[in-house]
């Protein structure tokens, strides 16, 4: 139609006198943005990504390090599993539990069992799987009894009471958690 014709005159004219027009110039303004957003995030993964990635590698070379108390290598991979790959890599959690349970049998530190059953039970409530979530919590709270670790025993009274409110059971919900309270209140936390 005439309008059509008119803009495309226009458009023409300013092509063939060498000046951009408007629909080029906001595409190329925004095309710039684009790539420069993307240079920015890029430099900012490699700036950000690289010390977390040598945190993790100092983490673990503290778990491989036969040197150190079982207290201090388990502690490490620990943190290893929490800073590495509970939130961004969820699926690698059952291995590293069960490397947890190996340790604890090789080492005799039922620590290590609790931590991996801790895990377990993280990985199974994050895949809405409460059944075995609560086995998992269950299995750490009976090592937490028989080790005398209050602080874990507190933790585990506590995600043993999430899973059963998750779950609608409510009353058991709320008993572990008066347990997890009391005890908590004991060790001064």
């Amino acid at each position: 139609t005439a309008t059509h014709f008119k803009f495309r005159s226009i458009v023409e004219m300013q092509i063939s006198k060498g000046l951009p027009s408007s629909i080029p110039f906001t595409l190329k303004r925004l095309w710039i943005l684009f790539f420069t957003g993307v240079l920015i995030l890029s430099s900012s993964t490699a700036l950000f990504c690289a010390p977390q990635s040598s945190k993790l590698d100092s983490i673990h070379r503290i778990w491989l390090d036969e040197s150190q108390s079982d207290s201090i290598r388990v502690g490490a991979f620990y943190d290893y599993i929490n800073k590495g790959y509970f939130f961004s890599n969820s699926d690698t959690i059952l291995p590293l539990s069960d490397e947890l349970h190996a340790y604890a049998k090789a080492h005799n530190y039922q620590r290590a069992n609790a931590f991996g059953f801790e895990w377990k039970g993280y990985y199974w409530m994050g895949k809405d799987d409460y059944p075995k979530s609560l086995d998992a919590f269950e299995k750490a709270l009976k090592v937490y009894r028989e080790t005398g670790r209050q602080k874990g025993l507190a933790k585990m009274l506590n995600l043993v009471g999430t899973v059963h409110r998750l779950q609608g059971n409510y009353p058991k919900a709320l008993d572990c958690m008066k347990q997890s309270l009391k005890k908590y209140e004991l060790i001064g936390n």
